[in-house]
């Protein structure tokens, strides 16, 4: 299979250190963003359509990402059959942030009606729920401290809308260019997460694949100094055919 990983091949876990935690940190902040950016406009959103709208939002954000995540599972195994396991998860988390990054960005010229902000809310649902399992298939490669990372960006998305909102000074009732910014700047959040994807597996391609050996330089203390007693013991031990020498007095 062509750029899946050997049968019988163990999951290897693959140490990127800060690198890696970086991008896998803003991996998770850019499928987020632009759900938090939404949510972040509630009080907007209440003006105009009534305070049912967070119930409304939420059931059209999350209900059918469900179906969809059981139908990515059927995807999955096609696209793993078609371009082995490594390419489709590329392709799918290509396809996902992708996906975010075109809702965010055309988000703000849609006609202002409740059942277009639900479709398109339907739409971001189901789109980001493809990168979110992606992202955690990806990572189930490498470390612990990297899925904390990717974990610690769901929740960093937040203040980081907030940041966002603050540096465009949008109020209650935001203007036309603060609610384009808004928006335009959450996709290029999500763009600069496709490309922290996309890094992971051009540096990680050949591990992945297990086309590559993985050699893990990082060696814990414990197995260099058993493997330091053995050198030693090796050394020491006498060679057939050569006489001992005695040194006793």
């Amino acid at each position: 299979m062509a750029g899946g990983a050997a049968v019988g091949t163990a999951r290897v876990r693959i140490k990127g250190r800060k690198l890696s935690v970086i991008r896998f940190l803003i991996l998770s902040i850019a499928y987020t963003t632009p759900w938090i950016i939404m949510l972040s406009q509630l009080a907007y959103y209440s003006k105009i359509y009534g305070p049912q709208v967070l119930l409304q939002l939420n059931i059209a954000y999350y209900l059918p990402s469900i179906p969809i995540l059981l139908l990515a599972g059927h995807v999955e195994k096609l696209l793993d059959e078609q371009f082995g396991s490594t390419a489709s998860m590329a392709i799918r988390l290509t396809a996902g942030l992708s996906g975010c990054a075109a809702i965010a960005a055309s988000y703000p010229f849609i006609p202002p009606r409740l059942n277009y902000l639900l479709w398109v809310v339907v739409a971001l649902g189901s789109i980001s729920a493809v990168a979110f399992s992606t992202s955690y298939q990806l990572v189930a490669w490498f470390r612990s401290a990297d899925t904390i990372a990717l974990g610690i960006g769901c929740v960093a998305s937040g203040p980081l809308a907030l940041v966002i909102q603050l540096a465009l000074h949008i109020g209650t009732t935001p203007k036309r260019w603060q609610w384009i910014g808004l928006f335009e700047a959450a996709a290029g959040l999500v763009l600069v997460g496709l490309l922290a994807g996309l890094s992971l597996f051009w540096q990680y391609w050949g591990i992945l694949s297990a086309t590559e050996t993985y050699d893990d330089r990082s060696m814990p203390l414990l197995d260099a100094a058993e493997q330091a007693q053995q050198e030693h013991a090796d050394h020491a031990r006498p060679v057939p055919g050569l006489p001992l020498h005695n040194n006793t007095r």
